[in-house]
């Protein structure tokens, strides 16, 4: 009798101890979850926990959880797998800034005084010698010069350069023409006072040689939209026996004795720029090696580039890929 109890006795703990048993879900973090794993899948785990009172059947990922011991003894363990998250093009619109910027530049242009010479002209046939002379050889005169300059181009090393500046020069010198023949000597003897407007275009790169100072190799067209030249003086007729003077009075230069044509020259440029807050400024200084003595002179100002303005979007978008 004793023998039959002990027996039911242990059968009905073992059954107990089953009915109670749990499985324990170890988190990736070393959390336990005890629990009745009720499915397993690649996407999700489901679970049920048993309270006192209600009963809950939750989700977890395979990703959260390092193994799962069941409650006979068994061990499943999961491996990590980084989730692939899709690609999807992205339309980005190019700025016309991301390829054209432009500064305006406001200075000074500094010219000597034996500038804006004449072109060659012609008494006759005759001429024997003409002379240019400086009236001083140490004066400059200074004037204001502004412009506009457009950078095409990405490049952090090499950039376009196409510029339009509007400038003055101011020349003084005097010329002497000599003629003689078989029976008359001539001399002509013009002081020229000359204001000359220019256009000038110049085209060339950009090429930066330190952390702020640039070298801009341009060459250039000048083109003379404003002439105002004032000659005054004399010539003498000697015809071997009498000679004869006259005086000509302040008048303005003919079409044969001023600048009209366009002039090419070097126009070698520098540039110092930098950071202010949001808004880029410089320093330039350039000089204009003109042909001879026609167009020399020196130009110096500041920088200034406008950040808010060319923000057009281009018509033409770039397509970009990322990971969502």
């Amino acid at each position: 009798m004793f023998r039959y109890l002990a027996i039911a006795t242990f059968i009905l703990i073992f059954f107990y101890h089953n009915l109670l048993a749990q499985d324990f879900i170890i988190k990736r973090d070393s959390s336990i979850v005890e629990a009745k794993v009720l499915e397993v899948s690649s996407n999700y785990i489901k679970f049920q926990i048993k309270n006192v009172t209600t009963v809950l059947i939750e989700e977890i990922a395979p990703n959260d959880i390092a193994y799962i011991k069941y409650k006979n003894g068994y061990i499943e363990k999961f491996n990590y797998l980084p989730t692939i998250k899709p690609h999807f093009p992205e339309i980005e619109h190019q700025k016309l800034s991301d390829f054209i910027t432009f500064n305006v530049q406001l200075g000074c242009v500094v010219n000597h005084i034996y500038s804006n010479l004449p072109k060659e002209f012609n008494e006759g046939g005759h001429i024997s010698r003409r002379e240019f002379n400086e009236v001083s050889p140490h004066t400059y005169y200074t004037n204001a010069t502004i412009g506009i300059n457009l950078l095409f181009g990405k490049s952090p090393y090499i950039r376009a350069v196409l510029g339009v500046n509007y400038l003055r020069s101011h020349g003084r010198f005097n010329y002497d023409y000599y003629a003689a023949g078989p029976d008359e000597k001539y001399h002509l003897h013009l002081a020229y006072n000359s204001k000359v407007d220019y256009m000038n275009i110049v085209s060339g790169l950009k090429f930066p040689i330190g952390k702020h100072l640039y070298v801009l190799p341009l060459v250039a067209i000048n083109m003379p939209i404003y002439i105002n030249e004032q000659i005054h003086g004399y010539e003498t007729h000697d015809n071997y026996v009498t000679t004869t003077f006259k005086e000509i009075p302040p008048t303005k230069a003919g079409r044969m004795e001023r600048i009209t044509e366009l002039t090419f020259s070097l126009c070698p440029k520098i540039n110092y720029e930098l950071m202010l807050g949001k808004h880029r400024v410089g320093l330039f200084a350039s000089y204009n090696m003109a042909y001879q003595y026609k167009l020399p002179w020196y130009t110096f100002g500041f920088i200034y580039y406008p950040f808010k303005l060319l923000r057009t979007e281009l018509d033409v978008p770039k397509i970009k890929w990322f990971k969502n």
